[in-house]
């Protein structure tokens, strides 16, 4: 008699190695397989653990086959597959890097999101500085620092080159030496939310001038400049202006103040700073006919009107634009994009077609 017996356990052939891979990436594992030396048939079945790493992000994953022939012999291997995050986080926030702004229109801070692909996030840390690039210039440098709980970090820089010269603003206007009236103040002839913190200076030493009262009666026919210079900080400015003395008049003749956009407002109903300004607009002797359009940062038309004035049809952070699918809602902080066209006089009566387009701040 002879007894043929099956005590061999099967063999499961060779299944990789450990290995790495990065989150958010899954592992992929191999199939197992098996041969026994008596050609019974082998079943294969496995089992998965989970072990937790330091973070939310990371962990890893051993599966264990075990393979079974008929006689019941057993042979086990395993695979494992460790996940690590080594990615910061991100932002999906429109913000530009980079910004060349003169000091009198410095965007306000951005509001950035940030995102993780494995881990939760911790609140950014942010940091801004200026730089000097010299006499006319500086930098603003605005850093977020951001990390996960995994440890990884991420840097998102806004540098913003402020100039300080180019702040001279020209305007133009005219007095009569023999009129009923011959003097101005020429604080009247000021840009609308002019600082009254500023000093007149009589360029020329006509001695028409006391403080900013302008008095004519003594003065020969020509052009007079008087200069208005406010020293804010590091962004002094001044407002320049031309008055022609004429003779043989009826008094002043005011002029075209300059279409100045200011593109930045904060709705927040503080009362300060509300609405989309645009100086000089509502002047309808020197620009009859104007329209204003403003998209968002998607190309999605939010707002427009003709007869743009500053007060009846103004711009207040509420979405009105014809094809936005919520009509009459506040509009979230970030950045826009405006386009004013609008019509002017020239010197012989004539309409003349003007545009200005660029970035508005609109923050909360």
């Amino acid at each position: 008699m002879i007894t043929v017996q099956d005590k061999t356990a099967p063999v499961i052939a060779a299944l990789p190695a450990i290995s790495t891979i990065s989150c958010p990436a899954v592992p992929v594992f191999a199939t197992a397989t098996a041969t026994d030396n008596c050609a019974s048939p082998v079943s294969l079945t496995f089992v998965d653990v989970t072990t937790n790493g330091q973070c939310a992000g990371s962990y890893s994953v051993t599966r264990t086959w075990t393979a079974t022939d008929a006689c019941g012999n057993s042979a086990t291997a395993f695979q494992t597959i460790n996940v690590q995050d080594i990615t910061g986080p991100t932002t999906a926030t429109v913000f530009n890097p980079t910004i060349t702004v003169n000091c009198d229109a410095i965007p306000a801070k951005p509001e950035l999101v940030f995102a993780d692909n494995c881990s939760t996030v911790s609140p950014a840390v942010f940091t801004e500085s200026n730089v000097s690039n010299g006499a006319n210039s500086y930098s603003i440098v605005r850093k977020w620092l951001v990390s996960d709980t995994c440890g990884n970090t991420s840097e998102f820089i806004q540098t913003i080159t402020v100039n300080t010269t180019n702040s001279i603003v020209a305007l133009a206007g005219s007095i009569c030496n023999d009129g009923e009236t011959t003097t101005a103040n020429l604080n009247d002839l000021l840009p609308a939310g002019t600082a009254t913190s500023g000093t007149w200076t009589d360029v020329n030493n006509s001695g028409g001038l006391q403080a900013n009262v302008l008095n004519a009666s003594a003065l020969a026919v020509g052009d007079y400049v008087f200069e208005y210079k406010i020293n804010e900080g590091t962004c002094p400015k001044i407002i320049k202006i031309t008055m022609t003395v004429t003779t043989g008049c009826a008094g002043i003749v005011l002029p075209c103040g300059n279409i100045v956009v200011h593109n930045a407002f904060s709705p927040n109903g503080d009362g300060t700073n509300e609405n989309f300004i645009i100086d000089n607009i509502d002047d309808i002797n020197c620009y009859p006919d104007n329209t204003v359009e403003i998209y968002n940062r998607w190309g999605v038309l939010v707002y427009e009107t003709a007869g743009y004035n500053n007060t009846s049809k103004v711009f207040k952070g509420i979405s009105e634009g014809r094809t936005t699918i919520s009509q009459s809602s506040g509009l979230p902080t970030g950045t826009y994009f405006y386009i004013l066209n609008y019509t002017s006089i020239d010197g012989v009566g004539n309409k003349i077609t003007n545009k200005k387009d660029g970035y508005l701040y609109l923050t909360k």
